[in-house]
C-alpha cells in the first residue's frame, strides 16, 4: 500500500498518508523529485539527475549537490525517509511506498489552468528543455481528460478473450479455433497481452478484446465470421467473413490469423470509455514518428503492472529510443542509447526465445556497431518466428552492416509483405530504401523513399534521402522542397548540419551520396 503520493500537477508536492505536508523546502529538491516521479519505476541514473539540474557544474560539484537534494528530501519525509533509495550510480523512489499523481483531479480545478510541476523555474538549460517538453505532453494530455488518475491507474497490458466456438461441424469448429488461438498468440508476440479462455475472465477484464467465430457449414461449404468485440461496451471494432470449401479455405489459415492479429493491434487496450487519450494505446504509436505520440507510448509502457510480459514492454521501450535517436528526438543521445541497451539486453534476458525482444536487441547492437552479435541475434530472431516482419527487419539491419548488401535488401523486400507492416508502413519502405542505395539500386531507393514520404509525410529518414537522390538525378525543385520540408521538423537544420558526421545519414554518407550539402539550394 503507497503510503506517500507525489503531486505532480500543478505544484510539486509530497503528501503522507494523513495528509501530512512533506514536500522539501528546495526548488532542486522539488525538481528531483519531479525526475523520479517520471522515470522508469521511479529510478534515475545519478549522471542524468546531475546533468538536468547542475549541467553547468562540474562532476564533483553537482555530483555533491545531488547528494545533498537526497539528504533534504529524506529530511522532509521524516519517518518515511527509508522510501528514498539510492546505490552507486542510481537514486530512487521506493514504488511500492510512493506513488505519484500525474492528473489534476477534474472535481476541484480545471485541467486548463493547471501546469506540470508548475512551481520549479529551475535556471539550468538542460532542466528548462525538460520541463517544457514534460509541460507541453501533460497539457495536451490533461486537456483531452477530466478524470483523476495515477502512475500505474490502468492495465498497462492488452487482455484477450477467446470464446470458443460453438459446436457444429467439428473439423470447421477445430480450424475456427484454431486460427482465433493463432492470432492472439501473434498479437501477444508483439505486444503486452494476457490471454484467456474462460469466459468468467469477462468480468475481471471489462475492456478486453473478446475474439469469437460464427462457423457453420460442412467439407462442402463452411462460412467463417470472425469478430473483435470490447467486451465491456459491446462495441464491434472488427469482422470479416469467409466462405468456400472447407478445403480451400484451410490453406489460408496465415492469411486468416494475420488479419485478426492486425485488427488485434490496430484497437490497441486500455480503457477507451474512461479516456481515450490517456489510456488507449496502439502497436501505431510505437511505430509512429510523431513526438507526442512516441512519449505516450513511452508514458503507458512504463506503467508495469506485471513481470509477465515484462520482456515485450523492454524491448518496444527500446524500439522507441531507437526511433527517437534515429529522429533527433534526444536531449542526451548518449543517455538515450544506454537506456536503449539496457532496456533490450534485460528483455532478451528475460524471454530469450521471444521474437521481438531478439530482433529490437539486434538492432541495438547495429546502433552501437556490434556487427557480429546484431547479426547472430536477427539469425536467433528468425529462428524464432520467421513470419514476424520485425525478426525480417533487423536481420536485414544486421546484413547491412555485415556488407552484404544484396541479400539485405531481399530481406527488406520479404520483411514488407507480412499483414502487421500495415501498423507503420514508411518504417519497412525505408529498410527497403536504405538497402537499395546500398545494393546500388538508387531509382529504387528514390521510389521506396517516396512511398515512405507518402504514407508519413513527416517522417524525416524518406525526405533526406529524397533530396539527396533527386539531387544525384539533378531535380533541384524536388530537392529544394525535401530540404524545406526537413527545415520546418527540423529548426536547426541546414546543409552544413547535414554533412556533419553526426547527422543520422550514415547511408548516404558511406554511398557518396551528400553532395546536395554542397548545393546551396538551402
Amino acid at each position: 500500500m503507497k503510503r506517500i503520493t507525489l503531486h505532480l500537477a500543478g505544484p510539486v508536492t509530497v503528501a503522507g498518508p494523513s495528509l501530512q505536508d512533506l514536500t522539501p523546502a528546495s526548488m532542486k529538491s522539488r525538481g528531483v523529485l519531479a525526475l523520479l516521479g517520471t522515470s522508469h519505476h521511479l529510478r534515475a541514473s545519478r549522471a542524468k539527475l546531475q546533468d538536468k539540474l547542475w549541467s553547468q557544474r562540474g562532476a564533483d560539484q553537482g555530483a555533491a549537490s545531488l547528494r545533498q537534494a537526497l539528504t533534504e528530501i529524506r529530511r522532509s519525509f521524516g519517518s518515511y525517509r527509508d522510501a528514498v533509495l539510492s546505490g552507486s550510480g542510481w537514486a530512487a523512489l521506493d514504488p511500492e511506498q510512493v506513488g505519484v499523481a500525474l492528473s489534476p483531479d477534474a472535481a476541484l480545478v480545471n485541467p486548463d489552468l493547471v501546469e506540470f510541476a508548475e512551481d520549479l523555474d529551475i535556471r539550468d538549460p538542460e532542466f528548462e528543455d525538460w520541463i517544457r517538453e514534460q509541460r507541453q505532453y501533460f497539457a495536451a494530455k490533461w486537456r483531452k481528460r477530466g478524470t483523476p488518475a495515477t502512475l500505474q491507474a490502468q492495465p498497462a497490458h492488452l487482455a484477450l478473450i477467446i470464446v470458443k466456438t460453438p459446436p457444429g461441424n467439428s473439423d470447421i469448429s477445430a480450424l475456427a479455433d484454431m486460427i482465433l488461438r493463432d492470432g492472439a498468440e501473434r498479437a501477444a508476440s508483439f505486444v503486452p497481452a494476457h490471454i484467456f479462455e474462460d469466459n468468467a475472465a469477462f468480468d475481471d477484464h471489462p475492456h478486453a478484446l473478446k475474439l469469437s467465430c460464427q462457423a457453420v457449414g460442412s467439407r462442402q461449404h463452411a462460412s467463417l465470421q470472425f469478430t473483435v468485440t470490447r467486451s465491456g461496451t459491446q462495441q464491434q471494432i472488427w469482422n470479416r467473413s469467409v466462405t468456400g470449401p472447407l478445403d480451400s479455405l484451410t490453406p489460408q489459415f496465415d492469411a486468416f490469423s494475420g488479419a485478426l492479429t492486425l485488427a488485434i493491434l490496430n484497437a490497441g487496450w486500455g480503457t477507451p470509455a474512461d479516456d481515450p487519450y490517456d489510456n488507449i494505446l496502439s502497436l501505431r504509436d510505437v511505430f509512429s514518428f510523431s513526438h507526442d505520440r512516441l512519449l505516450k507510448a513511452e508514458f503507458l509502457l512504463d506503467r508495469n503492472d506485471s513481470d509477465k510480459d515484462e520482456a515485450i514492454r523492454l524491448a518496444l521501450r527500446a524500439y522507441i529510443r531507437n526511433t527517437m535517436l534515429l529522429e533527433r528526438f534526444a536531449d542526451d543521445p548518449f543517455e538515450m542509447l544506454a537506456e536503449a541497451t539496457e532496456f533490450a539486453t534485460r528483455a532478451m534476458e528475460l524471454d530469450p526465445q521471444n521474437a521481438v525482444a531478439l530482433s529490437v536487441a539486434s538492432m541495438i547492437a547495429c546502433r552501437n556497431r556490434n556487427v557480429d552479435l546484431a547479426l547472430d541475434l536477427a539469425q536467433q530472431a528468425e529462428q524464432a518466428d520467421a513470419n514476424n516482419p520485425l525478426s525480417r527487419y533487423s536481420l536485414s539491419s544486421a546484413l547491412t552492416e555485415a556488407g552484404d548488401d544484396e541479400r539485405a535488401f531481399q530481406e527488406a523486400i520479404k520483411a514488407r509483405a507480412g499483414p502487421i507492416t500495415a501498423l507503420s508502413p514508411a518504417t519497412w519502405l525505408m529498410r527497403c530504401a536504405v538497402t537499395a542505395v546500398r545494393a546500388h539500386r538508387l531509382d529504387e531507393a528514390l521510389r521506396f523513399s517516396n512511398m515512405a514520404h507518402g504514407y508519413s509525410p513527416n517522417y524525416r529518414p524518406a525526405l533526406r534521402f529524397i533530396a539527396a537522390l533527386e539531387f544525384r538525378r539533378g531535380n533541384e525543385p524536388a530537392t529544394a522542397d525535401a530540404l524545406q520540408r526537413l527545415q520546418l521538423l527540423e529548426p536547426d537544420f541546414s546543409l552544413k548540419l547535414m554533412a556533419s558526421d553526426t547527422y543520422p545519414v550514415a547511408t548516404l554518407r558511406t554511398s557518396g551520396l551528400l553532395e546536395v550539402t554542397k548545393s546551396g539550394l538551402f
